[in-house]
Protein backbone atom coordinates (compact mmCIF):
# COMPACT_ATOMS: atom_id res chain seq x y z
CA UNK A 1 0.00 0.00 0.00
CA UNK A 2 1.05 3.61 -0.35
CA UNK A 3 -0.14 7.09 0.52
CA UNK A 4 0.43 9.46 -2.33
CA UNK A 5 3.90 8.66 -3.65
CA UNK A 6 5.12 7.19 -0.35
CA UNK A 7 5.37 3.38 -0.44
CA UNK A 8 7.81 2.86 2.45
CA UNK A 9 8.96 4.59 5.59
CA UNK A 10 12.41 3.85 7.00
CA UNK A 11 12.91 4.60 10.69
CA UNK A 12 16.36 4.79 12.28
CA UNK A 13 16.42 5.07 16.07
CA UNK A 14 19.60 5.65 18.03
CA UNK A 15 20.96 6.32 21.50
CA UNK A 16 23.28 9.07 22.68
CA UNK A 17 26.92 8.82 21.69
CA UNK A 18 29.14 7.18 24.32
CA UNK A 19 31.51 10.14 23.88
CA UNK A 20 28.76 12.62 24.65
CA UNK A 21 29.52 14.52 21.43
CA UNK A 22 26.12 14.19 19.78
CA UNK A 23 26.29 17.74 18.41
CA UNK A 24 29.15 16.84 16.08
CA UNK A 25 27.18 13.88 14.78
CA UNK A 26 24.03 15.95 14.23
CA UNK A 27 26.00 18.56 12.29
CA UNK A 28 27.63 15.92 10.07
CA UNK A 29 24.34 14.16 9.42
CA UNK A 30 22.47 17.35 8.48
CA UNK A 31 25.15 18.96 6.35
CA UNK A 32 26.82 15.93 4.75
CA UNK A 33 25.02 12.62 5.07
CA UNK A 34 21.38 13.68 4.64
CA UNK A 35 21.94 15.80 1.51
CA UNK A 36 23.85 12.97 -0.20
CA UNK A 37 20.93 10.62 0.34
CA UNK A 38 18.72 12.69 -1.92
CA UNK A 39 20.85 11.49 -4.83
CA UNK A 40 19.01 8.17 -4.45
CA UNK A 41 16.16 7.63 -6.89
CA UNK A 42 12.99 7.18 -4.89
CA UNK A 43 14.13 8.83 -1.66
CA UNK A 44 11.49 11.52 -1.25
CA UNK A 45 12.05 13.05 2.16
CA UNK A 46 13.93 12.77 5.42
CA UNK A 47 13.80 14.50 8.77
CA UNK A 48 15.44 14.09 12.14
CA UNK A 49 14.01 14.44 15.63
CA UNK A 50 15.70 14.40 19.03
CA UNK A 51 14.66 13.78 22.62
CA UNK A 52 15.56 15.83 25.68
CA UNK A 53 15.33 15.18 29.41
CA UNK A 54 11.92 16.86 29.54
CA UNK A 55 10.63 14.94 26.53
CA UNK A 56 11.91 11.62 27.90
CA UNK A 57 10.05 12.26 31.15
CA UNK A 58 6.83 12.79 29.16
CA UNK A 59 6.81 9.39 27.42
CA UNK A 60 3.57 7.46 27.76
CA UNK A 61 5.26 4.05 27.29
CA UNK A 62 8.63 2.46 26.70
CA UNK A 63 9.91 -1.05 27.11
CA UNK A 64 13.49 -1.83 28.00
CA UNK A 65 14.65 -2.06 24.40
CA UNK A 66 13.60 1.50 23.55
CA UNK A 67 14.53 3.28 26.77
CA UNK A 68 17.80 4.51 25.27
CA UNK A 69 16.24 6.07 22.15
CA UNK A 70 17.09 9.77 21.89
CA UNK A 71 17.54 10.19 18.12
CA UNK A 72 15.09 9.36 15.33
CA UNK A 73 15.31 9.80 11.57
CA UNK A 74 12.45 9.01 9.21
CA UNK A 75 12.95 8.60 5.46
CA UNK A 76 10.09 8.28 2.98
CA UNK A 77 10.58 6.18 -0.15
CA UNK A 78 8.61 5.77 -3.38
CA UNK A 79 8.32 2.79 -5.69
CA UNK A 80 10.28 0.84 -6.73
CA UNK A 81 11.19 0.31 -3.09
CA UNK A 82 13.76 -2.51 -3.25
CA UNK A 83 16.42 -0.76 -5.39
CA UNK A 84 16.00 2.46 -3.40
CA UNK A 85 16.60 0.61 -0.12
CA UNK A 86 19.62 -1.20 -1.57
CA UNK A 87 21.06 2.12 -2.79
CA UNK A 88 20.40 3.63 0.64
CA UNK A 89 22.52 0.96 2.29
CA UNK A 90 25.19 1.20 -0.42
CA UNK A 91 25.56 4.94 0.08
CA UNK A 92 26.63 4.48 3.69
CA UNK A 93 29.40 2.13 2.58
CA UNK A 94 30.41 4.54 -0.19
CA UNK A 95 30.73 7.48 2.19
CA UNK A 96 32.59 5.40 4.75
CA UNK A 97 35.09 4.35 2.11
CA UNK A 98 35.60 8.02 1.22
CA UNK A 99 36.25 8.88 4.87
CA UNK A 100 32.95 10.75 5.18
CA UNK A 101 31.30 8.58 7.82
CA UNK A 102 33.20 9.81 10.89
CA UNK A 103 30.96 8.52 13.67
CA UNK A 104 27.90 6.46 14.40
CA UNK A 105 25.35 6.68 17.16
CA UNK A 106 24.52 3.41 18.91
CA UNK A 107 21.66 1.89 16.95
CA UNK A 108 18.49 0.86 18.78
CA UNK A 109 16.35 -0.06 15.79
CA UNK A 110 16.39 0.26 12.02
CA UNK A 111 13.08 -0.81 10.48
CA UNK A 112 10.84 -0.46 7.45
CA UNK A 113 7.13 0.31 7.46
CA UNK A 114 4.37 0.47 4.85
CA UNK A 115 1.98 3.44 5.18
CA UNK A 116 -1.63 2.25 5.34
CA UNK A 117 -3.65 5.17 6.77
CA UNK A 118 -3.26 8.90 7.17
CA UNK A 119 -5.17 11.97 8.32
CA UNK A 120 -4.63 15.72 8.45
CA UNK A 121 -5.90 18.27 10.94
CA UNK A 122 -8.31 20.95 9.78
CA UNK A 123 -5.90 23.72 10.73
CA UNK A 124 -3.06 22.29 8.65
CA UNK A 125 -5.09 22.86 5.44
CA UNK A 126 -3.04 20.29 3.47
CA UNK A 127 -4.18 16.82 2.43
CA UNK A 128 -3.22 13.75 4.45
CA UNK A 129 -0.75 12.72 1.72
CA UNK A 130 1.12 16.01 2.13
CA UNK A 131 1.35 16.05 5.93
CA UNK A 132 4.86 14.50 6.33
CA UNK A 133 6.30 17.07 3.92
CA UNK A 134 5.08 20.00 6.00
CA UNK A 135 7.66 21.59 8.38
CA UNK A 136 7.45 20.17 11.88
CA UNK A 137 8.23 21.23 15.42
CA UNK A 138 8.61 17.55 16.24
CA UNK A 139 6.89 14.21 16.11
CA UNK A 140 5.09 11.88 18.47
CA UNK A 141 5.97 8.25 17.74
CA UNK A 142 4.14 5.12 18.82
CA UNK A 143 5.51 1.63 18.23
CA UNK A 144 3.09 -1.12 19.13
CA UNK A 145 1.95 -4.63 18.39
CA UNK A 146 -1.15 -4.98 16.24
CA UNK A 147 -4.00 -6.89 17.90
CA UNK A 148 -4.69 -10.40 16.70
CA UNK A 149 -6.81 -10.56 13.57
CA UNK A 150 -10.44 -11.40 14.39
CA UNK A 151 -11.57 -14.90 13.48
CA UNK A 152 -14.48 -13.54 11.44
CA UNK A 153 -12.08 -11.79 9.05
CA UNK A 154 -13.46 -8.32 9.78
CA UNK A 155 -11.29 -5.26 9.47
CA UNK A 156 -12.68 -3.42 12.50
CA UNK A 157 -9.25 -2.43 13.77
CA UNK A 158 -8.12 -1.02 10.42
CA UNK A 159 -11.37 0.89 10.08
CA UNK A 160 -10.98 2.28 13.61
CA UNK A 161 -7.42 3.40 12.82
CA UNK A 162 -8.37 5.24 9.64
CA UNK A 163 -11.78 6.59 10.59
CA UNK A 164 -11.52 7.23 14.33
CA UNK A 165 -8.06 7.02 15.87
CA UNK A 166 -5.94 9.06 13.45
CA UNK A 167 -8.61 11.79 13.11
CA UNK A 168 -8.82 11.96 16.92
CA UNK A 169 -5.06 12.49 17.13
CA UNK A 170 -5.30 15.20 14.48
CA UNK A 171 -7.89 16.99 16.62
CA UNK A 172 -5.35 17.47 19.42
CA UNK A 173 -3.78 20.95 19.59
CA UNK A 174 -0.33 20.95 18.03
CA UNK A 175 -0.88 17.91 15.78
CA UNK A 176 -0.84 18.74 12.06
CA UNK A 177 -1.50 15.19 10.91
CA UNK A 178 -0.80 11.54 11.58
CA UNK A 179 0.13 8.45 9.58
CA UNK A 180 -0.04 4.80 10.52
CA UNK A 181 2.47 2.31 9.12
CA UNK A 182 2.28 -1.48 9.09
CA UNK A 183 5.50 -3.52 9.41
CA UNK A 184 7.25 -4.07 6.07
CA UNK A 185 8.57 -7.45 4.98
CA UNK A 186 11.70 -6.16 3.24
CA UNK A 187 15.42 -6.74 3.75
CA UNK A 188 15.11 -8.81 6.96
CA UNK A 189 18.90 -9.16 6.86
CA UNK A 190 19.28 -5.42 7.56
CA UNK A 191 15.90 -4.17 8.82
CA UNK A 192 14.33 -5.11 12.15
CA UNK A 193 11.95 -8.07 11.69
CA UNK A 194 10.04 -7.89 14.99
CA UNK A 195 6.86 -6.72 13.26
CA UNK A 196 5.93 -3.63 15.26
CA UNK A 197 3.50 -1.13 13.77
CA UNK A 198 4.26 2.60 13.77
CA UNK A 199 2.16 5.72 14.22
CA UNK A 200 3.75 9.11 13.57
CA UNK A 201 1.96 12.30 14.59
CA UNK A 202 3.57 15.23 12.79
CA UNK A 203 3.59 18.27 15.06
CA UNK A 204 3.33 22.02 14.59
CA UNK A 205 2.92 22.80 18.30
CA UNK A 206 5.04 22.32 21.40
CA UNK A 207 5.97 18.60 21.63
CA UNK A 208 5.66 18.72 25.43
CA UNK A 209 2.12 20.06 25.23
CA UNK A 210 1.23 17.35 22.71
CA UNK A 211 2.77 14.73 25.00
CA UNK A 212 0.39 15.77 27.78
CA UNK A 213 -2.59 15.32 25.45
CA UNK A 214 -1.28 11.95 24.29
CA UNK A 215 -1.05 10.76 27.90
CA UNK A 216 -4.77 11.41 28.17
CA UNK A 217 -5.63 9.83 24.80
CA UNK A 218 -3.48 6.78 24.06
CA UNK A 219 -4.02 4.51 27.10
CA UNK A 220 -7.74 4.24 26.35
CA UNK A 221 -7.00 3.12 22.80
CA UNK A 222 -4.52 0.54 24.02
CA UNK A 223 -7.02 -0.87 26.51
CA UNK A 224 -9.76 -1.01 23.90
CA UNK A 225 -7.73 -3.25 21.59
CA UNK A 226 -5.48 -4.99 24.09
CA UNK A 227 -2.39 -3.41 22.54
CA UNK A 228 1.06 -3.45 24.11
CA UNK A 229 2.93 -0.26 23.31
CA UNK A 230 6.70 -0.69 23.04
CA UNK A 231 7.29 3.07 22.78
CA UNK A 232 5.10 6.17 22.87
CA UNK A 233 7.28 9.27 22.95
CA UNK A 234 7.55 12.91 21.86
CA UNK A 235 10.56 14.21 19.95
CA UNK A 236 11.59 17.69 18.81
CA UNK A 237 12.79 18.66 15.34
CA UNK A 238 16.54 19.21 15.08
CA UNK A 239 17.15 22.81 14.03
CA UNK A 240 20.13 23.45 11.74
CA UNK A 241 23.13 25.17 13.36
CA UNK A 242 21.66 24.80 16.82
CA UNK A 243 23.18 21.38 17.41
CA UNK A 244 24.22 22.00 21.02
CA UNK A 245 20.91 23.49 22.11
CA UNK A 246 18.96 20.46 20.86
CA UNK A 247 20.44 18.12 23.45
CA UNK A 248 19.14 19.39 26.79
Amino acid sequence: MSIGRVALGLLSMGARSPSGDDAAYLEWHALDHMPEQFRIDGLLHGQRWVSTAALRAARAAEDGHFTAVDHVVQYLVSEPVAPAVDAWFDLGAELAKAGRYPARLPSVMLAGFVPDAGAASAHATVTAAAVPFRPTTGAYLVLDERPDAPTDGSDAYDAWLAEEHLPSLCALPGVAGAWHFAPAAIRPDRLDPRGLALTVAYLDGDPLDVATSMLETLPGAWRRWGIRAALAAPFATVRPWQWETELG
